[in-house]
């Protein structure tokens, strides 16, 4: 059998002796960036595929999708602004994206007077012709009133040396790539990163036109897939990956361990949330088109349909038998035969092991029923913690009415003790004062009563503005009490949902906010609410001027049992609570980050929370 399947391969690898040759152009020069398309070359991956692939770095300016379109080459790397390109009604098309996450960042000197983006005015920066018309980049340098007119924009053929030297103030570069060497050679600099300033697009787009697909669609699959294993070795096997690249694509002369701390940092912004390569998510690219569209660089819809390339069209895996083609296709046949003999004797051999595997997932399912039982406890006693602090908040709201409402009947009774008879102007204005702290005491008793009343079947429509409102009247005392100060930025939105859950979310935040402030102390105790409404979803952002969360905290911060205080106050499952309640409660998803931000024209640090939530259908209308 194994000598058949030998002879088997050596007749299709004959099939295909031939290569076919192909064009891929680089968006910049060699390095691990594009490590994938190397070793896909190195280890005969293409060859396998029948292809023979010629890589193109780039030499001078270029446009990706010119070269594209004039069919100098066949496959490139660009942008996110390619679905500009596409809304243009350019023949572009999306194979794949190399990196989840921009990479990009802009880096200046700390001894070049810039103490922030504005300062860039005047200042010498290396930005490529490539990257002069892109999205992120404009927008950062609007956000900080400055356009690339008010720069001296120096040429593409710049080098770090320049940098260092001090001939550059500012450049753009990669997280994964100029920052070493700046910290090899001791050189102090200050970095501005894209992801800060609200942008999280997708980086180096691997892409064709729809032409080139149609006719070669076979081909355009082969090279995708040869591409894809190769970038599934590279980022298994840095070290060989990056001495590979040392020995043979070396030509900007990088160390070897310059090329293996680049792979380290790329393979981090390579996977999507699933652990998934080349991945290109339709929410997403539809999120980056809603956002050129809000800043005006794109004014059309755009077809995801015709952008994403189809991995598994019927197009692709069509067969085409002629009759040339009948004495191979049948061996091809009598394979897959041998491969469905193996398979009988396979399920019959492993059968009993089948029925123990079936077992093992009733256990597993009785296991979930026991772990959802103990989580409903552990959300019951959450709420009872929320309850406390609650009362604690209330009892101190209440204490000044009741102060002022004691004053009041006490200056009443001395007034009558006094006068023979009280002036009746006198007497309502007594009347009236103590009824508006009557009436104050009972909004926040109502406020808490929905809080402990509502349960997870208590679902209305609601308005957000009304929900933080009553959120901020819960602990405002306590933070005017601490000097901290809310400030809100509110876009209202009605929602369909438990106010309850959401209101433990928000309090649970804000007093993780209140307890790290009262921990690192910084002179400016900010607190930050605000939200904004895309396509279907309402976005809430809670953000604190406390300096921001360690990264290692920051990756366990929504595990069960995982607190940050030393003291017997953490329970260790405030925020997983948060999570929970987010997540399975209100249909929504949450994100921790820590954010550096501008206001009142100073810079701050701290940790931000994300909340999205769907809205109510009475909204979406």
């Amino acid at each position: 059998m194994l000598k058949l399947i030998i002879f088997l391969i050596l007749i299709a690898t004959q099939l295909n002796a031939q290569n076919e040759k192909v064009s891929l152009q680089l968006i910049w020069k060699h390095q691990f960036q594009f490590a994938g398309f190397y070793m896909a070359k190195e280890l005969g991956y293409y060859n396998d595929a029948g292809i023979d692939v010629e890589i193109i770095e780039r030499n001078g300016r270029h446009n990706p999708v010119e070269l594209i379109e004039n069919k100098k080459v066949d496959f490139a790397i660009g942008r996110s602004s390619l679905l500009i390109a596409k809304g243009n009604s350019k023949d572009v098309v999306a194979l794949a994206a190399l990196f989840q996450h921009s990479p990009l960042t802009l880096i200046v000197r700390k001894n070049a007077g810039i103490n922030s983006l504005g300062d860039l005015k005047g200042k010498k920066v290396m930005i490529p012709s490539d990257l002069q018309n892109s999205v992120s980049i404009k927008y950062m340098l609007n956000e900080n009133n400055i356009t690339l007119q008010d720069l001296e924009l120096v040429s593409d053929n710049y080098t770090l040396k320049q940098f260092i030297n001090g001939e550059l103030d500012a450049f753009t570069g990669y997280i994964s790539n100029e920052p070493f060497v700046l910290k090899e050679k001791n050189i102090d600099y200050k970095s501005y990163n894209l992801k800060d300033y609200g942008f999280d697009f997708y980086s180096d787009i691997l892409f064709t036109s729809s032409k080139f697909i149609n006719e070669n669609p076979e081909l355009t699959q082969k090279f995708y897939e040869a591409s894809r294993r190769g970038w599934e070795y590279a980022f298994n096997n840095i070290a060989k990956t990056a001495l590979t690249i040392y020995k043979n694509y070396n030509t900007q002369n990088k160390s070897l361990i310059n090329l293996v701390k680049e792979g380290e940092e790329l393979k981090k912004i390579a996977y999507d949330e699933f652990g998934i390569l080349l991945h290109l998510d339709r929410e997403k690219l539809q999120n980056t088109i809603d956002i050129f569209k809000i800043l005006g660089f794109a004014h059309k819809d755009i077809n995801l349909d015709d952008f994403i390339y189809n991995h598994h069209s019927d197009d692709i895996y069509r067969i085409k038998i002629e009759h040339d083609d009948i004495f191979h296709y049948s061996l091809l046949l009598l394979l897959l035969f041998i491969l469905l003999l193996m398979a009988v004797i396979y399920f019959f051999v492993h059968k009993k092991w089948l029925l123990t595997k079936n077992r093992l997932q009733e256990e597993i399912k009785a296991k979930e029923k026991e772990i959802k039982k103990q989580n409903a406890l552990i959300l019951q006693q959450a709420k009872m913690t929320a309850m406390g602090d609650m009362l604690s908040n209330i009892s101190h709201q209440w204490r000044q009415p009741l102060n002022n409402i004691s004053l009041n009947i006490s200056n009443l009774e001395i007034s009558t003790e006094l006068k023979e008879r009280v002036d009746k102007d006198e007497l309502f204005e007594c009347v009236n004062f103590t009824s508006k702290q009557i009436q104050y005491l009972s909004e926040t008793i109502d406020v808490f009563r929905n809080f402990v009343i509502s349960d997870t079947k208590n679902i209305t429509e609601i308005k957000l503005q009304k929900i933080i409102s009553d959120t901020k009247s819960l602990v405002m005392d306590s933070f005017k009490h601490e000097k901290i100060t809310i400030i809100e930025s509110v876009q209202d939105c009605t929602l369909l949902l438990n106010s309850s859950n959401l209101t433990q979310v928000i309090m649970n935040i804000l007093n993780n906010a209140k307890d790290a402030l009262n921990s690192f102390k910084p002179d400016a105790r900010y607190v930050f609410i605000s939200s904004s409404v895309r396509s279907n979803k309402v976005i809430i952002s809670i953000k604190d001027s406390a300096g921001g969360i360690d990264s290692d905290i920051l990756k366990k911060i929504f595990e069960p049992y995982f607190s940050t205080k030393l003291d017997s106050r953490g329970t260790g499952i405030g925020l997983y609570i948060v999570h929970e309640l987010i997540t399975k409660s209100l249909n929504g998803t949450i994100e921790a980050r820590n954010s550096i931000y501008i206001y009142k024209s100073e810079q701050y640090t701290g940790a931000e929370f994300i909340i999205t939530l769907p809205l109510s259908l009475l909204e979406k209308k």
